[in-house]
């Protein structure tokens, strides 16, 4: 299973074949703005990913994923330095129309160990994502005490 088999999800009506022409252009309108709300919500949260991924204590990277979606080969790593070692790793396939927003982050170098994918999928990296925030939440009481 590649990373990109967690990520993979379509909007698309399963079989439209016996739609009446009305209807079929219907169904497709509905299918663009419902991939138009998709990306919506995707570009809202590269916005953050892009912010986080400005911290460099988080180690980000980038790598190509060849296994990836078209349009999605690249890969945003970060680490939460405050996990158990093995438990930090969270990653994002990244749209290419989106990379402007993360040219900020290193590229990985061959055998970089915050850019080897651990095999983690989505629920995994959403739970790791959280303790992350609580991570760095803990951090910033702790500064101000």
């Amino acid at each position: 299973m590649s990373f990109h088999d967690e990520q993979r999800a379509s909007v698309r009506p399963a079989d439209v074949g016996g739609a009446a022409g009305g209807e079929l252009e219907r169904l497709r309108g509905r299918v663009a703005e419902l991939e138009a709300q998709l990306r919506s919500v995707y570009v809202d949260r590269m916005h953050l990913l892009a912010a986080l991924a400005a911290d460099p204590v988080l180690n980000p990277r980038l790598k190509t994923d060849p296994t990836g979606l078209p349009g999605y080969k690249t890969v945003l790593y970060l680490t939460d330095p405050d996990a158990d070692p093995g438990e930090g790793q969270i990653s994002f396939p990244i749209a290419d129309a989106d990379l402007t927003l993360v040219e900020h982050v290193p590229w990985a170098t061959e055998g970089d160990p915050h850019a080897a994918w651990d095999g983690t999928g989505k629920n995994f990296v959403l739970a790791r994502l959280r303790n992350l925030a609580q991570h760095r939440a803990d951090a910033a009481r702790a500064m101000g005490d």
